[in-house]
């Protein structure tokens, strides 16, 4: 089946980075269009590829947002003890009995083929959510870069406002549901 039509920017030429900083920001836009036009081998499977694309790119966007990024690893960690639960955030987990919503669960799998590896972890109270970046998604560079978009759009559009059922609005995240990085080009 050929990908879903959606509308994708094209990656900017001549970002004001290294040519490492530049590869990584690549990645971040290449993991962001297979998510966002999906190709799968069947028209059932694209469409639930479809049908779970806002609560993906939902996921990637709070994780790159909210998410701690740890130094001796390529991974973002949110977690609910030392950041509180936010309505932003709060929809990925059921607050009545502290388990992962199976959408989220599904989303950790559709990234795992693209070399992102989703773990939940429950306590009796809190939570912790992380994602891991391994080689073929780039590593620690693009976990980073993943980091440095979501900042630079909200710091230039302002946050975007939840809206209920992984939905946002603003225009920061609708140009991230784009892939459009031509921010980048800014300093």
């Amino acid at each position: 089946m050929p990908p879903l039509r959606a509308r994708i920017v094209d990656f900017p030429e001549d970002l004001p980075f290294s040519k490492t900083e530049a590869d990584a920001f690549k990645k971040v836009h290449g993991l962001l269009s297979k998510i966002i036009s999906p190709s799968a081998e069947t028209y059932a499977k694209q469409l639930s590829l479809k049908r779970r694309r806002p609560h993906t790119m939902g996921l990637l966007w709070i994780m790159g947002l909210y998410g701690k990024s740890k130094k001796e690893r390529a991974e973002l960690v949110l977690d609910s003890k030392s950041q509180g639960v936010r309505a932003e955030y709060g929809w990925l987990v059921r607050k009545r009995d502290n388990t992962l919503y199976q959408t989220i669960a599904q989303c950790f799998g559709i990234l795992k083929g693209h070399g992102v590896r989703g773990e939940f972890l429950p306590s009796k109270k809190d939570w912790k959510i992380r994602l891991t970046f391994n080689k073929k998604a780039g590593g620690k560079a693009t976990l980073k870069a993943l980091k440095n978009y979501a900042k630079k759009l909200v710091d230039k559009h302002g946050e975007p406002t939840y809206k209920g059922s992984s939905r946002f609005k603003g225009k920061a995240y609708s140009l991230f549901a784009k892939a459009d990085m031509r921010i980048l080009r800014e300093r």
